[in-house]
């Protein structure tokens, strides 16, 4: 999802059909309408529908939705606050969101509270907590997870130091984000061919499930 900060902030006026009934039904509590139309607000989704980036208005539907337990909205709301986007810049209203979102199942939220738990931005830092959520989020497929869950066990962070499962990890990691290449190569080095080979095996056995 990608936010784009310097749009303008308008809503067009629901001419399209399908922001007139979004928008009706998010007025009325429907929580799900009101994610989709704070989705529509943050990104650039909305415009088809007749609606351009307002980050304030975002924030604004989400948490009616948030408010709800809609964990969608939980999450999308954490990433507003977390970076400041429509509302000021607050790391522990972004991990008491993330959680929420987390523990509703939400791969990117889980992601993302273990970033905040590794860097201990808004809530004490706890490496043991970031690597359980990095596990959870990296299980799912998520990609940042699976890097920085190949950097905790590489670096013995909240884990046991495991060089065949980092490398496992960042190899997963390396074939969807370019910038993992670097730390599974320079891991890769300090290993033996037979480590290196049974990393790999056992990442195509993951990716195979």
């Amino acid at each position: 999802m990608i936010l784009v900060v310097a749009a303008t902030a308008v809503f067009t006026g629901c001419s399209h059909p399908a922001a007139s009934v979004t928008r009706t039904k998010a007025m009325t509590g429907d929580r799900e309408a009101q994610y989709t139309l704070g989705r529509w607000y943050a990104t650039l989704e909305g415009e088809p529908q007749g609606i351009r980036q307002n980050l304030t208005e975002a924030a604004k539907w989400l948490r009616k939705s948030a408010d709800q337990r809609y964990a969608p909205a939980q999450s999308l709301l954490g990433m507003l606050y977390e970076k400041g986007l429509g509302v000021p810049q607050d790391y522990t209203e972004a991990g008491k969101l993330y959680r929420k979102a987390a523990e509703q199942g939400i791969v990117s939220a889980q992601s993302a509270l273990g970033v905040l738990y590794s860097t201990g931005q808004g809530m004490a830092q706890d490496k043991k907590q970031a690597a359980v959520w990095f596990q959870k989020a990296a299980e799912h497929g998520d990609a940042e997870a699976q890097y920085n869950l190949g950097l905790a066990y590489k670096n013995g962070e909240g884990v046991e130091q495991d060089r065949q499962q980092a490398l496992m990890w960042l190899n997963l990691a390396a074939r969807r984000l370019a910038k993992v290449t670097k730390a599974r190569d320079q891991l890769a080095l300090q290993m033996t061919p037979d480590e290196r080979g049974k990393a790999e095996s056992a990442a195509n056995a993951w990716q195979k499930r």
